[in-house]
């Protein structure tokens, strides 16, 4: 799905922008990103190239509870996001059905990294579920090793919960 909305804001004197991600976002510095980082990244194909990852983007946004937003720094794509929606019934609550937000993120550019921008892909993910889909609870998926993503959910209000 493709999200109407999308914001802009300033980091350190930077313009920001978070917004859908579209098959003209991928360059050759994401895919060589991809390639180095995917130790904590799923869904990565064996021959990521431009094109499969320009294919991967509109089969995300062709799907009806499902999303990818990039993170833009002076128009220069550094981080992803990915993000599901969905309605769960839970028994234990007042109200019954909860519409349900789940994100994983991903700051890619070396130079942008330790900056915060992980925290501000978070922020801006959850924002826009709750501005877009009335999104009530927010979830996180991350590997067990993967403390930096930990820490930054941690550092967002996100409590850790053991399955």
């Amino acid at each position: 799905m493709e999200l109407e909305k999308y914001i802009t804001f300033k980091i350190k004197n930077s313009e920001c922008e978070f917004r859908t991600l579209n098959e003209f976002d991928v360059t050759h510095e994401y895919i060589n990103a991809l390639k180095e980082k995917n130790e904590y990244i799923m869904n990565i194909p064996a021959k990521l190239s431009i094109s499969s990852q320009k294919q991967y983007i509109n089969e995300i946004l062709s799907r009806e509870n499902e999303t990818i937003c990039g993170m833009f720094v002076e128009r220069e794509l550094v981080g992803s996001c990915g993000i599901q929606t969905y309605n769960t019934f839970i028994y234990n609550i007042d109200k019954h059905t909860l519409k349900v937000g789940t994100m994983g993120i991903f700051i890619f550019s070396k130079k942008y990294q330790e900056l915060g921008l992980g925290k501000a892909l978070v922020w801006a993910s959850t924002l826009l579920l709750y501005e877009c889909f009335q999104t009530e609870w927010f979830t996180a998926g991350m590997l067990k090793d993967n403390i930096s993503s930990l820490k930054t959910f941690l550092g967002c209000g996100f409590k850790q919960v053991e399955f």
